[in-house]
């Protein structure tokens, strides 16, 4: 599942999963830094309205939500009035945030009212700045949604995160419909799916044995070999506003260093 070292810069990844809980913003999160510590230039869009990783990238993220103008300074501007994507420098050094809000979250009543096709609103303003950036990750929201499918038509390469429970797979039938029948058959865009993540896993444990077993027998050769394992300081450190790539070496840490390792070759 590695990537060459020759990849071109703007590659696109979307961090999806249709069920939510299971991880997926905090592992954009940690691979952004993880990439950023690498030296590469990264830029994260925050397409889920619950904008959690607005608020763990942006340097003031009270005063930002809390100033009257803030709704125009997040994707909305992007996805509902075709603006150029609203970019701000993070926290951390060699990343860029594209803020979200819970205003997003109004989008699919707003565009079906439009006029005119709107999955590939993302895709356009994404082409304009995406070549400054050796990697963009889209922190993906847990539906279906018309902002959702400007995610995967704006993506080149899907990784789909899943965690301990069972029922995480229960959106991944309907996510491989949507990807073959409405990203590839009507918008003609063809994402390349790289894999599952397996999250917040204990290697001898049941549930993983279980969830690694299900995936093996129906996608073959399609879950990672590296997996992110559960770690209680995970949220508390997000509470905090660090990462589990700060401070004391970790697992967590060496997991997601492997994760990149495997799926970027760096």
């Amino acid at each position: 599942m590695s990537s060459s070292k020759t990849s071109p810069k703007g590659v696109v990844y979307a961090i999806a999963n249709q069920k939510g809980g299971v991880g997926k913003t905090t592992i954009t999160e940690h691979l952004a830094i993880g990439l950023a510590n690498l030296g590469k230039q990264v830029l994260v869009v925050d397409v889920d309205p619950q904008a959690n990783s607005s608020t763990f990238f942006l340097f003031e993220p009270d005063l930002f939500y809390g100033h009257p103008s803030s709704v125009d300074k997040t994707l909305r501007i992007t996805i509902i009035h075709k603006q150029p994507l609203p970019v701000f420098p993070s926290r951390y050094e060699n990343i860029d945030i594209v803020p979200s809000s819970l205003d997003l979250s109004t989008a699919d009543r707003e565009l079906a009212s439009s006029e005119g096709l709107y999955h590939n609103r993302l895709k356009k303003r994404l082409d304009e700045i995406k070549d400054k950036y050796d990697y963009v990750l889209l922190d993906c929201p847990p539906s279906l949604s018309c902002i959702m499918v400007n995610a995967l038509v704006a993506a080149d390469r899907l990784v789909v995160i899943v965690n301990m429970g069972i029922d995480s797979l229960s959106g991944v039938d309907q996510l491989e419909r949507t990807i073959n029948d409405l990203i590839l058959n009507d918008f003609e865009h063809k994402v390349d799916f790289r894999g599952f993540l397996i999250n917040g896993a204990l290697r001898t444990s049941i549930a993983y044995r279980n969830i690694r077993d299900t995936l093996d027998k129906r996608f073959p050769k399609k879950a990672y070999s590296t997996f992110i394992p559960y770690r209680v300081g995970v949220e508390s450190a997000k509470v905090r506003g660090t990462s589990m790539l700060e401070g004391e070496p970790n697992d967590y840490a060496m997991a997601m260093r492997k994760f990149i390792k495997e799926e970027f070759n760096l």
